[in-house]
């Protein structure tokens, strides 16, 4: 009984954790509508999203790592995680991509990890995983090559898209001889400072930090809380009860969750095609994360 309500809370906290993570395009998108741009959203969207993380930590007393662990976790904020979160963020700036487009390419991740452990970590591949890899492509394939339903689309944005999931599967994956050291929550708030670092230095020196309307800066507060904080903790939260590969599966809700908020807030729908090219990326993505589990 214990072991049922276990899973149905890590569940239920995982489900959580990805609507949080499908808002980022959303108010992404919204925060562009009221004058921002990609640089001022990240840079203000890391800097609250570190203040609430360090606070947390500093309550929680959570052990900080070594000098040289901390400067490798800092480095991997500056430089791997935010390639990827301008990479994902410009895909659907100036309506290149729409955000549930966006969040469904980001979502084939899990396949280049998978197949980047093959090539650099010698992860024994079977028919099952390769056959998950090949249906997850293949999916891809179909969403890039069929007319969408009044979904924004252009191949600029297509590929920004897929440029932060390479990104971002290459920092899974040899980052994670860095957090390994680490909490999952001290790895974050280093991240997150990091990032704000770049973006907010980066803007100031370029002149790209904008003013903009007063929805623009209640859409980033959105990406710190909903779309960065809680959707880490309670990810987190979701791991200890099911386990990594678990919550992973838990998480594919992701760009269900964006598909869903898209078509509700911007009337953006897409075609039947690419609703099968979804699917696909999605089956093939859950069937993997299953046969790695095993």
């Amino acid at each position: 009984m214990g072991h049922t309500k276990s899973i149905a809370q890590g569940t239920l906290l995982t489900a959580i954790s990805a609507l949080g993570f499908s808002t980022l395009p959303i108010f992404g998108k919204l925060a562009y509508g009221a004058g921002a741009n990609v640089v001022t959203v990240l840079g203000f969207r890391f800097l609250i999203a570190a203040a609430l993380l360090w606070g947390y930590v500093l309550l929680t007393r959570r052990q900080l790592p070594d000098l040289k662990t901390g400067l490798l976790l800092l480095m991997m904020g500056g430089v791997g995680y935010t390639t990827m979160s301008m990479l994902y963020l410009s895909s659907v700036e100036h309506d290149r991509l729409s955000p549930a487009m966006a969040a469904l390419l980001l979502y084939t991740y899990p396949a280049i990890v998978a197949l980047l452990a093959w090539r650099f970590d010698h992860l024994r591949l079977g028919g099952r995983q390769i056959i998950a890899m090949v249906l997850a492509l293949g999916g891809v394939g179909l969403v890039l090559v069929t007319p969408g339903a009044g979904a924004a689309f252009t191949w600029t944005g297509a590929f920004l898209a897929l440029g932060a999931a390479l990104v971002y599967g290459t920092y899974i994956l040899f980052g994670s001889r860095v957090t390994v050291r680490s909490s999952p929550v001290v790895v974050t708030t280093y991240v997150c400072t990091a990032a704000a670092a770049v973006f907010l230095t980066w803007g100031a020196a370029s002149g790209q930090l904008v003013t903009m309307a007063p929805l623009g800066w209640w859409s980033i507060g959105g990406t710190a809380l909903f779309a960065t904080v809680l959707a880490v903790m309670l990810f987190f939260a979701g791991v200890e009860q099911l386990g990594p590969s678990g919550a992973s599966i838990i998480s594919t809700l992701e760009p269900v969750g964006t598909a869903v908020l898209s078509a509700a807030l911007f009337h953006e729908q897409l075609g039947l095609g690419q609703l099968a090219g979804g699917v696909m990326v999605l089956g093939g993505i859950i069937w993997l994360q299953a046969g790695m589990r095993r």
